[in-house]
């Protein structure tokens, strides 16, 4: 029994020297992980240290619920725009073509607004 006992603190001895002697590790040294040592992936098991500004930023960034999509609420806008003016996007061959409808149906709404603004201020003026 003692030739196993001694071949255990043997390995245990070189797998400790192996992590004091390895340069890249920290110098916040943890214990080792004799399981993942024993099985030959030590240098894929480890404790991961927290994250720095920028990655927590970029995780922030991309996962948050706060995170606003000015893209995704651009296409909603034009979405609902579309439907009070009574467009279908299905109706056009092209994203172009959709725009360019809406486009003008906003404009010729802006020229009767402003039509009837001028009209009711010289009828008021008249009177």
């Amino acid at each position: 029994m003692t030739s196993i006992s001694s071949l255990n603190t043997a390995a245990l001895l070189i797998l400790q020297q192996g992590a004091v002697l390895d340069p890249t590790r920290n110098s916040e040294s943890t214990s080792p992980d004799l399981a993942a040592i024993a099985n030959g992936i030590a240098d894929k098991v480890g404790v991961s240290t927290q994250p720095g500004r920028a990655e927590s930023k970029i995780s922030e960034a991309m996962f948050s619920v706060n995170n606003v999509n000015i893209n995704k609420l651009k296409i909603e806008l034009i979405d609902r725009t579309a439907e009070a003016l009574g467009f279908d996007r299905q109706d056009y061959e092209s994203i172009g073509q959709f725009s360019s409808a809406m486009r003008v149906s906003v404009v010729s709404s802006q020229q009767l607004l402003m039509e009837s603004k001028l009209f009711r201020k010289s009828k008021k003026n008249l009177a």
